[in-house]
């Protein structure tokens, strides 16, 4: 569920949880709710900095939401409310995959390579998870931004 409301949807994860009392509409109500990230790039829209809407898929065009989140970085002060929120979204990104890491290395001294909980793969499941950034868009605008000193 914290996945889903950082931005990270899968019904497939989702299904795993179908008919558990008490969880099943949880996960289905945090799957079909707005996320962390939806709700950022949705502030980004209302203020006229992400100009591309959504598409019809319902997600936000991923070289847009870039475009607008290095626009931030780049004609935004760190006295910035768009600014501190695209830091603190790192944060929480950043945190969360250090946490993920820490965790896989766990498991994986502790059992090794064998099935996980939940019906994974385990250890090869974990390390394909630690691979995911939340705000990928926002981790892609540091890439296009002049090289050198930061622009704040």
């Amino acid at each position: 569920m914290l996945e889903f409301a950082l931005g990270r949807k899968s019904a497939a994860l989702a299904r795993r949880y179908a008919g558990v009392a008490g969880v099943s509409e949880s996960v289905h109500r945090a799957l079909h709710s707005s996320s962390l990230h939806d709700e950022a790039l949705g502030l980004l829209y209302r203020r006229g900095i992400l100009t591309v809407h959504r598409g019809a898929d319902g997600g936000w065009d991923t070289a847009a939401a870039r475009q607008a989140w290095a626009l931030v970085y780049q004609e935004y002060g760190p006295s910035s409310d768009l600014f501190r929120l695209a830091e603190t979204l790192m944060d929480v990104a950043h945190a969360f995959s250090g946490w993920r890491s820490l965790h896989l290395l766990l498991v994986e001294r502790t059992i090794g390579n064998k099935r996980g909980t939940g019906g994974t793969t385990g250890v090869d499941w974990l390390r394909k998870s630690a691979e995911h950034r939340f705000f990928p868009d926002l981790w892609q605008a540091r890439s296009g931004l002049p090289s050198g000193a930061p622009p704040w």
